[in-house]
């Protein structure tokens, strides 16, 4: 959990720096304010998707799930950094994202939906890729979801309806 706080922090860090350097490279102030108002939509989704995410894993009995979902996420992310000019994180995104699609740890029908290092390169087709990577990620998570079994809840935190907090049935 510390570790995943670490990354979002440096991750935000790493987003006000680029947004400070987009001030020096002769973008009008509309563009500025635009690309402000998309790094503060940006941040808010990664927290959201962080929970999401966390929320698959523990819930949910696939691996699918969660790793569609991750697709979805790399998507939007890699969308995001192109649009706001932050070429350190997409690169980075590029080298660790980019091997999603061979790593043993995914499953085979998830790998074969996510993005190739060599496509995150292609600069003349990525921006259409991504997009329709997203969108097929996201019908593809959505789908799976719905058909997944969720882990029944137990133990302490546990409540079953008719009973009250000390255990004793409500009339």
């Amino acid at each position: 959990m510390i570790e995943m706080i670490r990354a979002e922090a440096y991750s935000a860090h790493q987003v006000r720096e680029g947004r400070y350097r987009l001030a020096f490279r002769g973008k009008s102030q509309q563009q500025h304010k635009d690309i402000e108002d998309l790094t503060q939509k940006y941040e808010e989704f990664r927290i959201a998707a962080r929970v999401i995410e966390e929320q698959l894993r523990v819930d949910l009995r696939s691996a699918k799930c969660r790793w569609l979902w991750h697709g979805v996420v790399d998507t939007l992310s890699a969308r995001y950094y192109r649009l706001a000019h932050i070429p350190e994180r997409y690169n980075d995104m590029i080298r660790v994202h980019g091997q999603h699609s061979q790593e043993t740890g995914i499953p085979k029908e998830v790998q074969e939906l996510l993005m190739t290092s060599a496509q995150y390169q292609d600069l003349k087709t990525v921006d259409n890729e991504l997009l329709k990577r997203f969108e097929l990620l996201m019908n593809e998570a959505t789908s799976a979801v719905l058909r997944c079994r969720f882990r029944q809840p137990g133990g302490a935190a546990f409540l079953r309806p008719g009973r009250g907090s000390l255990g004793h049935i409500q009339h």
